[in-house]
């Protein structure tokens, strides 16, 4: 051990980049995209050793050299920015820094095993503080799928179910007042089709993952999130609440089978594959170019020396993206065309499609548009694109009356199909983020400013909640329990009333306000809705 004791510090000061990361969205990301980048830093890094032992022929001074080179590697770029410095005064700065470091380390004379000790004793501290940031129950999920069963009884007599999810869409009242569109067109054309449209209907949340979790549960999920700035903690929460919901439990002790078509977005529900009987998923390329991956290459000097010219992002990166985001709709939404050819009956089918929210892929003719991809990150600008946002909407409708007409075809016994909005448009949202970002302010810091720049915006949370909430219910019992401004807590508790005689009673529709990157509660601002 003693021999190999100085690269203890070279690998774990290699790979806290990538633990960090990993640890702040372990939620997000999968635990096997954590494989490929701590195979390639390792790689580096054991290079640079052989290399410099090979120069200065001293393997304790040659690991110090690799430490110090690693470190600047893996977060060059994110360092520059801290620094503001100018890129060139960075780079001759950074230049002049790290060689009078070497030669520091190669010329003086000095205790080396004592530093040895020293530096892996604070890389293991940098390491346990990231793994220990992570809830304990969590590691015990990584590799664990929940087991939820279907009934070995085949109930061929109940029918398939949608339950169709369109990112971002706001309802029309929105539209009208903020977008300058009217949706009447495609809202009369699922009327037309047999829908009951909920045209005053709102989420119950205004973020993906708790409203989700939220109407898988048939219930409001307040209570089972804690105010904790650990925004980890509450996220591994709502993981355990989506594995265990209630709606797939139910579905799954009829007889029905669970398929699940991925999201594509930072693995935001992946948790749902470890219930799902059937999963489809088109992420291409998937392993090689993850948000992960993307994270460590934007705080890498990689990401630094890419940062005027964008070559390697424009060139390769975003196209990734781009064709990534378009194959994985366009598969999707024929996959779900086709249901005779999915599996046997009764099945239960929950697809996530990321439109109309960014990226904004097709204009409303269907024409693509790859120019305006951009990473994750980048999100909360293209929010505030409105005229790119009609347009995906637009073609959005007719690919879902394309879908709808399929279904409805292709079904062999009338289908249930639910067609719903997480929530609604984040155009005021994010411009009001971007504002605070601007001014420098901290929100976790500042409860005041977060209910003077949210709550007390009434064109903010009217455009954040107003949904689309969409149901065909085939049958006599096709509207019974439906009405005007019911909200996704209550869909799958009147769908299973009606299919199912289960008696549930109805919870009171609230809406409540919180997004991730905040944790001061969840506040009630249903009463802001109703006035409006």
């Amino acid at each position: 051990m003693n021999k190999f004791k100085h690269l203890i510090h070279v690998v774990l000061f290699s790979i806290y980049p990538v633990i960090f990361l990993f640890t702040r969205n372990v939620v997000e990301v999968n635990f096997l995209h954590v494989l490929l980048p701590l195979f390639i830093v390792l790689l580096l890094a054991l290079a640079i050793f052989f290399i410099s032992d090979r120069l200065i022929k001293n393997p304790i001074k040659s690991s110090f050299i690799t430490s110090l080179l690693m470190i600047f590697i893996l977060n060059g770029n994110l360092i520059y920015q801290l620094t503001k410095l100018h890129i060139l005064a960075f780079s001759i700065t950074s230049i002049v820094i790290i060689g009078l470091l070497c030669v520091f380390i190669i010329k003086k004379k000095y205790d080396g095993n004592k530093l040895v000790n020293i530096l892996n004793y604070f890389s293991s501290v940098l390491i346990i503080l990231c793994l220990i940031s992570v809830p304990a129950d969590m590691y015990k999920n990584l590799f664990k799928k929940t087991s939820i069963k279907s009934s070995n009884v085949i109930q061929n007599n109940h029918p398939d179910i949608y339950y169709i999810v369109l990112d971002g869409y706001a309802n029309n009242k929105a539209l009208k007042e903020y977008y300058n569109y009217d949706n009447s067109e495609f809202l009369t054309w699922l009327e037309n089709k047999g829908f009951f449209v909920a045209e005053n209907s709102t989420s119950n949340y205004m973020c993906t993952t708790y409203s989700i979790t939220s109407s898988l549960n048939m219930r409001y999920i307040n209570d089972d999130l804690q105010n904790t700035h650990n925004m980890n903690t509450n996220a591994f929460k709502l993981v355990q609440l989506r594995r265990e919901n209630e709606v797939v439990k139910f579905l799954k002790s009829k007889g029905y089978r669970f398929l699940f078509l991925d999201v594509v977005k930072n693995d935001m529900l992946s948790d749902l594959k470890s219930i799902a009987d059937i999963e489809y998923t088109n992420n291409e390329f998937n392993f090689l170019l993850t948000s992960l991956n993307y994270l460590i290459y934007k705080n890498s000097i990689i990401g630094l020396l890419d940062l005027n010219g964008n070559f390697i992002e424009e060139k390769f990166i975003n196209i990734y993206f781009y064709n990534s985001y378009k194959n994985s709709l366009i598969k999707r939404l024929e996959f779900l065309s086709h249901p005779e050819k999915i599996a046997r009956e009764p099945k239960f089918i929950y697809a996530h499609f990321l439109t109309p929210h960014p990226p904004y892929l097709f204009n409303r003719t269907g024409k693509e548009q790859p120019e305006h991809i951009v990473e994750p990150s980048e999100y909360a600008t293209e929010w505030l694109k409105k005229d790119l946002y009609v347009d995906y909407l637009m073609f959005t409708n007719e690919k879902i009356k394309e879908l709808i007409t399929s279904i409805i075809k292709n079904s062999k016994k009338p289908p249930i199909i639910i067609i719903q909005s997480d929530h609604g448009s984040h155009y005021h949202f994010q411009k009001t983020l971007l504002e605070l970002k601007e001014q420098s302010i901290d929100l976790q810091k500042n409860q005041e400013k977060y209910s003077d720049m949210f709550l007390s915006d009434e064109d903010l949370i009217i455009n954040s909640f107003g949904i689309l909430n969409a149901y065909y219910f085939p049958g006599e019992k096709n509207t019974r329990g439906l009405y005007e401004t019911i909200t996704p807590v209550n869909s799958f508790k009147v769908l299973f009333n009606n299919y199912f005689n289960t008696g549930l009673e109805l919870y009171e529709d609230k809406n409540y306000f919180g997004f991730y990157e905040c944790t001061f509660g969840l506040p009630d601002v249903t009463d802001k809705l109703k006035n409006n």
